[in-house]
């Protein structure tokens, strides 16, 4: 298809270009705190994909073709894809715009109206690594786990004979990538790449992990890669390697955790049956690594090996609608032996998203597994854009959550028609939380298209977060059909 796949110039060393990462305060008790149940979102393919290409129709025990590895971008409301078609051996990296959707902030669902997402969240550019003109082997086709550091990309590219390599990006403008140069990219003529880590260390290093399989002896690998200098001028080196004995054979995504006092994690994520149309559970783990030296400001290229890599916490998503028993591929929102990346907050928090094998309807369903929002929202707020509101099904926070984000989710004419984790949520309000700045209400009706006869009931913002624990007590417990925000 003539035109599909973009072009992207090369990234220049005089460029500017941001390569940090948050610090997190404390990694095991962030992982801990995501909810196990998500947001559904999902973004229309934009015409970017052609015939019947990354489909359930698409896919045979021959013809391999799925989405693959997934990473929201930092502070941005983009978010990339990897995908392999190894019938025609081309991989693709799609780059998403979620237009609806905050830069700095929790995306919640997007498909709240009957289940469909706005015309403007959808692919917008699509790149091909393994294009020839950027002197790779054709047969790299597999594009796997990816991984963000600021504004670079890291994209392992793979073929099933063996050999693959680690390609870089500049997303500066998403929709407008740079390549690093082959100087750059990481070679590996003997080894398979499915996932790959990055992070950048206190001393400007880039410390990149690959997970693949060795042709030498069959058993699969952590390599470990230093840049050579505190920058991405002269590329990477391979410091050490870490046979995984087995144990992470089903990894199918991993991202580097830096935490405040200099620990590093690695969170892998995958699901329990690795194969396209297969269902299993959805599985993240939380490993701590040891790397020697133990101080990460002491780490060179030439002083840099791993101690340990020890497991410390398991966390189990739920990847389907809810009431769904069908094995089919409609009601499932994700799969972690898909599309699957950690995304870090910049205040610290953990989220996973987690995308499906296949498209479906033109469209890429996705989650996003997300924690308690005042873990990453201000004490205070002062614009109705910042504005969140998690409505629970039952009272005391529980059961099935409508998000709503800023002020375009927030007017609702009739929540018979809504959408929540593959269900109806009717009127079925039962408790609230929610962080509204001063001046304004969002206001909760009794009846459809915002009628009331002083049967209303407001809920005030004052800037801060609040909480309505059950509304019954109000008197207004599952008695809601509309809502809209006004002045107070």
């Amino acid at each position: 298809m003539p035109g599909e796949f973009y072009k992207p110039s090369l990234h220049r060393s005089s460029q500017s270009l941001d390569d940090s990462v948050p610090i997190v305060a404390n990694v095991r008790t962030a992982f801990k705190a995501m909810y196990e149940t998500a947001d559904f979102l999902s973004a229309r393919d934009g015409g970017k994909i052609p015939g019947n290409r990354y489909t359930s129709a698409a896919y045979s025990s021959i013809i391999h073709n799925h989405l693959q590895g997934l990473a929201r971008l930092p502070n941005r409301n983009y978010m990339v894809i990897s995908g392999g078609d190894q019938h025609r051996k081309l991989g693709s990296l799609f780059v998403v715009r979620m237009a609806s959707r905050p830069t700095d902030s929790a995306w919640r669902s997007n498909v709240i109206i009957e289940g469909k997402p706005p015309q403007d969240d959808k692919i917008v550019t699509v790149l091909c690594p393994n294009d020839k003109k950027l002197g790779l082997n054709d047969e790299l086709w597999h594009i796997g786990g990816l991984s963000t550091c600021g504004d670079v990309l890291a994209a392992p590219a793979e073929s099933f004979d063996g050999k693959s390599a680690v390609i870089f990006y500049n997303l500066q403008n998403p929709e407008q990538p740079k390549l690093f140069g082959p100087k750059v990219r990481i070679n590996r003529p003997t080894s398979r790449a499915g996932a790959v880590a990055l992070t950048t260390l206190p001393g400007g290093y880039k410390l990149a992990a690959v997970l693949g399989l060795h042709n030498d002896d069959n058993r699969r690998y952590i390599d470990l890669y230093l840049s050579k200098v505190a920058g991405w001028s002269e590329g990477f080196k391979l410091v050490d390697s870490f046979c995984t004995h087995d144990k992470f054979d089903d990894w199918q995504n991993m991202n580097f955790i830096q935490e405040s006092g200099g620990k590093l994690y690695l969170a892998a994520t995958r699901n329990t049956r690795i194969l396209p149309g297969t269902f299993g559970k959805d599985m993240a783990h939380l490993y701590e690594v040891k790397l020697r030296p133990g101080n990460l400001n002491r780490i060179r290229p030439d002083n840099c090996s791993f101690d340990t890599v020890n497991e410390v916490h398991t966390r189990q998503f739920i990847n389907k609608l809810i009431r769904k028993t069908k094995k089919r591929y409609s009601h499932y929102q994700s799969n972690m032996a898909a599309g699957a990346g950690v995304y870090l907050h910049p205040s610290g928090s953990l989220f996973i998203y987690s995308c499906f094998h296949w498209r479906y309807r033109n469209r890429i369903a996705f989650a996003e597994y997300r924690p308690d929002p005042k873990t990453f929202t201000p004490d205070v707020i002062d614009s109705l854009d910042d504005a969140w509101v998690d409505m629970f099904y039952h009272d005391t926070y529980k059961g099935r959550r409508l998000g709503l984000v800023g002020r375009s989710d927030a007017k609702i004419a009739d929540f018979s028609k809504l959408a929540v984790q593959g269900l109806s949520f009717g009127k079925n309000l039962s408790s609230v939380r929610y962080q509204i700045p001063k001046g304004w209400k969002l206001r909760l009706y009794r009846h459809k298209n915002f009628r009331t006869k002083n049967d209303h009931y407001d809920l005030i913002g004052n800037g801060r977060l609040k909480t309505e624990r059950d509304l019954n007590k109000v008197k207004f417990g599952d008695k809601t059909y509309s809502c809209e925000y006004l002045e107070a």
